[in-house]
């Protein structure tokens, strides 16, 4: 295994480390074809915010029985603290945070990838029959993507995004509506980059955007996150518009500048009718965005508070989700004691003192600025903590205890709470139900 010098990286620390593992555990599988390093690693440009991006060849069908055993696979790595799967065009993601905490993303792809223009910097990892270092040896050239494709990318992608966003808010699919606002404000990043600095904009990343786009840049944004915020935790308050006055100015701006038009229409999807609330989905929701908190650090500590600033909001939403996963017993008070328990479900709205907590979390919004959400980042993640452990308690699944505490831990230590930000909101909290099933938690290290 050869790796260009990452000098900002020690030779003994955990990033180097985990390739390492991940080399010896690869090299045993006879299915794997190829893997490399990709991404700032194999650039030489990883700083100790940087994930640690690793790519794999495995014939497709490999897959199935590789992604079934890949708890197992990334836990012989390094120790495991969570992890998701994403699939996208015949290729799977893998986003694991490891013990650390350390992210790592790990594309599972076809030896096909290894006859493809590459467009990333690479570095062999397991090489059995010597395709991945003619691979990596290839010329490349980063891709750079002029103004008005950039703005044709953006004209396909945000309608269909938006009816997705709606979608998810009328249905309460979270899940679904974080990763549809999720890739709607990464339009509005790369449109803002426009306006500022289209080469930067080109390559479309946090490390490129870097001193493009600053606090004051992205000031603006916050008005809409601070009248969104105004009506939380009511479900009702919740819609596509905060998104929406996002997008319309700087599509307005680029429709003037480059002659061209994002159309902020949502597109009709399709699909069955609006489904029941479902509380599970609440729960994977907070996972999925503690295995992605470890960005937030990431961009506040490379100068980029685009990420930060929505990273939070969308964390505030879960937490009030969070709030409303109820397991009460069913039927009126003084019912019999003896009666089955009505399956969790999500409230309407959350208890009082639960609402009046997370309100209290997110008052320093309505001030603005970047203080104000290092401030709520903080008020937010005991809320968050708190109601995560008590929804898994209802709904009897493990509570991802060393996720949640180690990556809590990490973001204080990279800055991205305002120092001495109250952790726990003063407001008492009221449980909605009465005597919760017994928690199951991971066992601690």
């Amino acid at each position: 295994m050869t790796l260009p010098p990452n000098p900002r990286l020690p030779a003994d620390g955990p990033h180097l480390q985990l390739i390492e593992s991940a080399r010896a555990a690869l090299a045993c599988d006879p299915r794997i074809a190829a893997a490399w390093v990709g991404g700032s690693i194999a650039e030489g440009t990883a700083d100790r915010w940087s994930d640690v991006d690793l790519r794999v060849a495995v014939e497709a069908s490999h897959h199935p029985a590789l992604l079934a055993a890949m708890p197992d696979a990334l836990a012989a790595i390094r120790p495991l603290l969570g992890w998701r799967v994403r699939s996208l065009r015949g290729e799977h993601l893998v986003i694991a945070v490891f013990e650390g905490p350390l992210r790592g993303d790990l594309i599972v792809t076809t030896p096909a990838a290894l006859r493809r223009p590459r467009t990333e910097a690479a570095a062999p990892l397991v090489d059995p029959h010597g395709d991945a270092a003619r691979y990596c040896g290839a010329p490349f050239r980063p891709r750079r993507r002029a103004p008005m494709e950039l703005i044709d990318h953006e004209a396909a992608l945000v309608p269909p995004q938006l009816g997705r966003l709606r979608r998810a808010i009328q249905t309460r699919a979270m899940v679904s509506a974080l990763h549809a606002q999720a890739n709607l404000l990464e339009s509005a990043h790369r449109m803002a980059l426009l306006l500022h600095d289209p080469q930067a904009a080109g390559r479309m990343g946090p490390k490129q955007a870097a001193g493009v786009l600053t606090a004051a840049d992205t000031a603006a944004l916050l008005a809409p996150l601070t009248a969104w915020s105004a009506g939380w935790p009511d479900p009702r308050a919740d819609s596509i518009d905060p998104t929406l006055d996002v997008l319309r100015p700087l599509a307005e701006a680029l429709a003037e500048r480059y002659g061209s038009t994002v159309p902020l229409h949502p597109a009709p999807t399709g699909g069955e009718p609006p489904a029941a609330a479902n509380p599970a989905e609440a729960v994977e929701a907070a996972v999925d965005m503690l295995l992605h908190a470890m960005v937030g650090a990431a961009y506040y500590n490379r100068g980029l508070s685009t990420g930060l600033l929505w990273g939070y909001a969308a964390a505030a939403r879960i937490t009030a989700d969070l709030a409303r996963v109820d397991g009460r017993c069913g039927g009126p008070a003084g019912a019999n004691p003896d009666a089955p328990a009505a399956a969790p479900q999500l409230l309407s709205r959350p208890a009082p003192a639960d609402a009046a907590a997370l309100q209290a979390a997110l008052r320093p919004l309505r001030r603005g600025g970047l203080q104000a959400v290092r401030q709520i980042a903080a008020n937010a993640a005991a809320l968050y903590s708190r109601w995560l452990r008590r929804a898994c308690a209802r709904l009897e699944r493990p509570y991802p205890a060393r996720l949640d505490r180690d990556v809590t831990a990490y973001l204080a230590r990279e800055g991205v709470f305002a120092p001495g930000a109250a952790r726990e909101p003063r407001a008492a909290v009221v449980h909605n139900s009465g005597t919760a099933s017994p928690q199951k938690q991971e066992a601690g290290p």
